[in-house]
């Protein structure tokens, strides 16, 4: 596809995930997940309200009781200080400002991943506008893309490093100037994601090298890679040790043993079976059906191969790292992806390419063939796909939620 026709369509359709993501951002907080929006609106205006001297950079809430700090020390601080710098600066905390902040990472996101996407796919324009038309369209991205939580941003950085690690390993000799912006990268992944910091290292780890490198250049950007996650990590963690004033809060071990464990009187086996059936089902709605399904046909053809002992491709192998980390992610905390739908939010660039090049091999066979069969195959895959994600959207915004309007006024009675 060339350069100009990339551009143009990728300009369409970072529009279109614009409408998108603009819809219904002046709501109050009362849709699915939306409890997410009001606690770190609240996370943001403890920073704003007693200072990162008081805060240490970390996600605390100011209780209206008392006016003491509340902690939650679970995760990396990124979302909660950006959207602290947002508030200050637009002088308003109001759900509208805080989910355009968040949407605007998401259309960067998008823009990252379009050339992301070139990479992997290569010549075929078509499946990278479809990959465009998944990525924009699914209701992962337009609902979740504005969802304040560390998704967005943990996604944005993730295919920042995925871009420029696929870049620095490009040329006859390793690029340090895309090794160091892949480094930069992995760092602000652990600044916003253990999510997306799973997915990353999963990548960088099972990232195949282009066939006529040395191997030197792979184990360098390994190394790189690994150290730069790793001093993340160890950045992370101490700084939310230090928020703590050196003490580990209760609920952090006990968040983590809940999702590992089965309810009580609940078979394990049958229990996380259940799980991983409902986190499939999310991904069926969460990913406008149509792209979800291709996704699983050409998993299921990668599959079939691997029975068959017949060689997976450099491409295929890459396109499986885009989504490993998640998929690791899931089979490890089936009951956290279960209840969380947004889990499967770092699928949109394997479901977005993986669906892809599924519809480009369909359409492609049956063009040889039947041109004109081919042609109204394209077309009902981008029209039901479309209605689809549409249809789910109609229903998230038609159904305010009696889960989310207590918690959240639970939230907004208890803190500041």
């Amino acid at each position: 596809m060339k350069r100009r026709a990339t551009l143009w369509s990728a300009a369409i359709f970072a529009c279109v995930l614009g409408l998108l993501l603009a819809a219904h951002s002046a709501d109050p907080w009362q849709y699915h997940h939306d409890d997410n929006g009001a606690w770190f609106s609240a996370v943001a205006r403890a920073h704003l309200m007693r200072g990162p001297a008081a805060t240490r950079g970390q996600d605390f809430r100011v209780a209206r009781a008392d006016n003491e700090l509340k902690p939650y020390l679970h995760h990396p601080p990124f979302i909660g200080l950006y959207l602290a710098a947002v508030f200050a600066a637009a002088g308003s905390s109001a759900p509208l400002c805080a989910r355009l902040a968040v949407a605007a990472l998401h259309v960067a996101s998008f823009l990252v991943f379009v050339p992301l996407a070139r990479r992997v796919l290569g010549r075929a324009g078509r499946a990278l506008q479809w990959a465009m038309l998944a990525f924009a369209c699914a209701p992962m991205s337009a609902f979740y893309g504005k969802m304040p939580d560390h998704e967005v941003p943990g996604l944005l950085f993730l295919q920042m490093g995925m871009y420029a690690s696929l870049r620095a390993t490009d040329g006859p000799a390793l690029d340090r100037r895309w090794l160091a912006a892949a480094a930069f990268a992995w760092l602000l992944v652990c600044s916003a994601s253990w999510h997306a910091a799973l997915c990353a290292l999963a990548f960088v780890l099972f990232m195949p090298a282009p066939a006529a490198a040395p191997v030197t250049r792979k184990r360098m950007l390994l190394l790189v890679s690994c150290l730069a996650l790793l001093g993340g990590v160890l950045l992370v963690v101490p700084q939310l040790l230090w928020a703590g004033h050196w003490k580990l809060q209760g609920s952090q071990g006990a968040s983590l043993s809940y999702y590992l464990a089965a309810p009580p009187g609940t078979g394990r086996l049958p229990f996380y079976a259940r799980c991983v059936a409902k986190t499939l089902w999310h991904g069926q709605v969460c990913y406008a059906t149509v792209p979800w399904l291709l996704s699983g046909a050409w998993l299921g053809w990668i599959g079939i191969k691997v029975i068959r002992r017949r060689p997976v491709s450099d491409r295929e192998t890459l396109i499986l790292c885009l989504g490993l980390g998640t998929f690791l992610y899931c089979l490890w905390l089936a009951r956290a992806s279960a209840m969380h739908d947004y889990q499967l939010f770092y699928l949109l660039p394997f479901v977005a390419v993986s669906s892809a090049l599924a519809a480009s091999a369909a359409c492609g066979r049956l063009a040889r063939r039947r041109p004109a069969a081919a042609a109204l195959l394209a077309a009902a895959l981008v029209v039901l796909t479309a209605a689809s994600s549409l249809y789910t959207l109609r229903g998230i915004y038609a159904t305010r939620l009696p889960f989310t309007l207590e918690t959240v006024r639970d939230i907004e009675e208890t803190f500041y």
